[in-house]
């Protein structure tokens, strides 16, 4: 007879299972001896270890489930029960749930909320979500309850993976049983909500959670913050703002420019101050996000002089103004007839190597309606950043059509504002609509330059239509203009 070694077990006692050599470990021998160290949880885990070493062992999920509920049965091996869930949930499916009742049923063990809590923790970890759903609803079922840290957990990673629908059923399960939870489950679920783009939901769930008095931190307050901001509501924002400074907490430069955003979207430009002042005592610099909203807000009260000086504030403070902040100045400037400022600000942009986007905003291209109003002239630099603008935007159909519309209203644009829609033409592969801009183009007696007809000529090879280009070639030739070779696609 083979008999397994003797495992010590200096807290309670030894276990001693005697194996003949030929004996099969069965399902039903593992559990009648662990369910033996019932009392004895260390002393389950050495034999299990053990059984699971020998020849013809039979790994089943009831003797997990049995060495689990034995283990739960002493705090001081919860931390071994949780290694076990983690070392077998992977490899187990859903129906995990459903022996752990089940052998608590057959050999008299009591049901552990905490296991369950382990098991969701554990199923969360192991990718696999669905399976965590079903154990979060059938511990319910139960009327088991986890603590709400693991259904955090379970709630983090449903939001994470746009699974909201879920996320807000698994809140709703817990709600309708009067499971409290706590500010952790605000933050995810109102995150979830701005991530959806429903910044009510979000406030809908702060109020609630007010209401209930679940403890609040200033991480709470920050997101409510956003979602009034994101409505934009900065009546709410403010009053949510000056209630965290009331309680001490200092909000983040994030939350700050976020009210700040919203003031001025709502034209509030004198809380927008206020508020930037507040940011400035708490210690914090003014950033750009919240300088630009600034230089937005007064521009369109008319206030140019100031923006244009916040602007040479940032600069002087080491700040670095981005596209965002040069579309606004410069489209203000063009509304005010202030080209040279105007210029003198692309001009700057160029040589930061910000590419010029004007249309950040989406009414810049009225701009020219707005000068014509105005009886301002547009020239030849507003009409090159608009029109180049839209094509580096994709809108080159637009495009083309303001220019129709302003060499109707007299203006003769550059070869630039042509050469911009021609290129942009050619590289979308519509050669048809490039060369009807070529035509106008030389119809309106604006002359074509390299620029011109290197774009043509690579839209034709693109296209495999040699013979053109080499009509193009020749044309070009014929006016005297010498082509850059290494920009033709052959």
């Amino acid at each position: 007879m083979k008999e397994n070694p003797v495992a010590s077990d200096p807290n309670q006692g030894e276990f001693a299972a005697p194996v003949s050599e030929d004996s099969e470990l069965t399902q039903t021998s593992v559990i009648s001896t662990l369910l033996s160290h019932k009392s004895k949880p260390n002393s389950a885990v050495n034999y299990f270890k053990w059984a699971e070493r020998e020849r013809g062992f039979v790994r089943g999920v009831d003797a997990v489930c049995v060495l689990l509920h034995i283990l739960m049965g002493n705090p001081k091996s919860h931390r071994r029960a949780k290694m076990l869930l983690n070392q077998y949930v992977s490899g187990n499916s859903g129906v995990f749930v459903h022996h752990l009742v089940d052998c608590a049923k057959r050999f008299d063990f009591e049901l552990e909320s905490q296991v369950f809590g382990y098991l969701l923790n554990n199923y969360v970890r192991a990718n696999r979500i669905e399976c965590a759903i079903d154990c979060f609803s059938r511990t319910l079922e139960l009327e088991m309850y986890p603590c709400v840290t693991y259904v955090n957990i379970l709630l983090t990673e449903l939001v994470r993976r746009n699974m909201m629908g879920e996320a807000r059923e698994v809140y709703d399960k817990m709600a309708l049983r009067g499971i409290g939870s706590d500010r952790v489950t605000l933050h995810v679920m109102m995150r979830g909500c701005l991530k959806q783009g429903k910044p009510d939901d979000a406030e809908e769930y702060f109020r609630e959670a007010r209401a209930r008095e679940v403890e609040l931190d200033a991480a709470s307050y920050s997101v409510a913050i956003e979602a009034f901001c994101k409505k934009p509501n900065s009546c709410l924002a403010l009053e949510l703002l000056d209630e965290m400074r009331e309680m001490g907490w200092v909000p983040s430069v994030v939350t700050f420019s976020s009210v700040i955003t919203a003031c001025v979207k709502q034209r509030n430009m004198v809380e927008a101050i206020r508020i930037k002042d507040g940011m400035v005592s708490c210690g914090y610099p003014v950033n750009l996000v919240a300088a630009t909203s600034l230089m937005k807000g007064y521009c369109v009260q008319g206030n140019l002089e100031s923006a244009l000086g916040l602007f040479s504030m940032i600069i002087e403070d080491g700040l670095t103004p981005d596209r965002v902040t040069y579309a606004i100045l410069i489209e203000y400037c063009c509304k005010n007839g202030n080209m040279e400022k105007a210029y003198e600000l692309y001009t700057q942009m160029k040589d930061m190597d910000i590419f010029p986007d004007v249309f950040i905003n989406g009414d810049v291209e009225h701009v020219f309606d707005d000068m014509v109003a105005a009886e301002i002239s547009p020239t030849g630099f507003t009409v090159g950043i608009v029109i180049d603008g839209l094509c580096k935007a994709g809108r080159t159909s637009e495009a083309s059509d303001m220019l129709k519309k302003i060499v109707a209203r007299g203006f003769i644009p550059g070869c630039v504002s042509y050469n911009s829609i021609i290129n942009a033409y050619t590289k979308e592969g519509d050669i048809n609509s490039a060369l009807a801009v070529y035509r106008e183009m030389c119809e309106g007696g604006v002359s074509p330059n390299v620029v011109t007809y290197t774009s043509i000529i690579n839209g034709f090879c693109i296209s495999n239509q040699i013979d053109m280009a080499l009509k193009m070639w020749n044309e070009m030739e014929n006016k005297g203009i010498e082509l850059e070779l290494l920009h033709i696609v052959l």
